[in-house]
């Protein structure tokens, strides 16, 4: 036996002084040999681990999970004993979260048509809706446009039938200036068309006013000295 290792531990060897052949019998048992040198440390301790505790619950964040387990050392190691090396804690993927559902993408209602832009002739009007949701994760994407149209009054003019110029009513008077002049505005319905009348007169109608009187601010004299 050789002399006794740090671990306390003897060890001793042999070697194969000759091999068998194919009608001979084979070597049997190990060529090397421990055991535990009369001369060990006996306060010598190696490192001892608990068990693994069961693997905690899945905690999923985002699509994979996780899951962890932990043991805890027994018995620290004394006197050239063996150290502790092997981790105490693991961690490992778990389930995967569920695809989330596809949402599609979601639409409002039509609007109400817009006025003609012409009364006659052939004219368009349009009409709007807006984009209520995106799609998202694989859901159906929207079709169609957000504003339609279409055309409208294609009845033709009358040749013979004159089309007026004509205003609108007149706005509500603004205050009094300072320079006392108020003014009110209307603006064009429609401009004459098929050699109608065209406008006349002004869009902005000016008016005096009577601005209010100036007054001025009046101090009252000085009452007398307090104590």
């Amino acid at each position: 036996w050789e002399r006794p290792s740090d671990a306390g531990l003897c060890e001793r060897r042999r070697v194969v002084a000759a091999t068998d052949n194919e009608c001979g019998k084979p070597c049997v048992g190990p060529l090397v040999e421990t055991k535990v040198c009369a001369n060990a440390d006996p306060n010598r301790r190696d490192c001892v681990l608990s068990e693994w505790v069961n693997w905690s619950d899945c905690q999923i964040d985002g699509k994979v999970g996780q899951r962890h387990r932990s043991r805890e050392v027994l018995q620290q190691p004394s006197s050239k004993g063996i150290p502790c090396c092997a981790s105490l804690a693991e961690t490992e993927e778990c389930g995967i979260a569920p695809a989330p559902a596809p949402k599609h993408c979601k639409l409002s209602a039509w609007g109400m048509w817009d006025e003609c832009a012409k009364p006659c002739g052939g004219g368009w009007q349009s009409r709007a809706r807006v984009l209520l949701e995106h799609a998202e994760d694989g859901g159906r994407p929207c079709e169609g446009g957000l504003v339609e149209m279409r055309p409208c009054n294609e009845q033709p003019c009358a040749a013979d039938a004159a089309l007026d110029c004509a205003y609108g009513e007149w706005e509500s008077w603004s205050g009094c200036g300072l320079q006392g002049q108020r003014y009110r505005l209307r603006k064009v319905e429609h401009p004459a068309a098929a050699g109608g009348a065209a406008c006349s007169g002004g869009l902005e109608e000016t008016q005096a006013c009577d601005v209010a009187p100036k007054v001025d601010c009046v101090v009252s004299g000085w009452t007398e000295w307090g104590l």
